[in-house]
C-alpha cells in the first residue's frame, strides 16, 4: 500500500499493543513505497511508532521483489 496505509497499519498495531510482544522487526521491500519514492519515510515513521527497545533490520532480500528470499520467522531452524 501507500504512505497513507502504511502509517495507518502502525498505529492500528500501537493501540493493539502488538509491538509489546515482538522480540525485534525486520522490514523488507515495499513496492508501491518504493516507487513512490515514500519508503524512507515509511522507516522513519516506524521508528517513531514502536518502542525504543525494539530492534529493527531493514533488508532488500525479503519482500516484495524479483530477487528475494524466504525467510524463517519464529521457531527453531535446524
Amino acid at each position: 500500500g501507500d504512505l497513507h496505509s502504511a502509517r495507518s497499519l502502525l498505529a492500528q498495531l500501537r493501540q493493539l499493543r502488538d509491538f509489546e510482544r515482538l522480540g525485534g522487526i525486520l522490514v523488507g521491500t515495499f513496492t508501491t513505497l518504493i516507487q513512490r519514492g515514500e519508503y524512507d519515510e515509511f522507516l522513519k515513521i516506524l521508528l517513531e511508532e514502536i518502542p525504543r527497545n525494539i530492534p529493527v533490520a531493514v533488508t532488500g532480500q525479503i519482500g516484495h521483489g524479483r530477487d528475494v528470499k524466504g525467510a524463517w520467522i519464529g521457531g527453531l531452524f535446524r
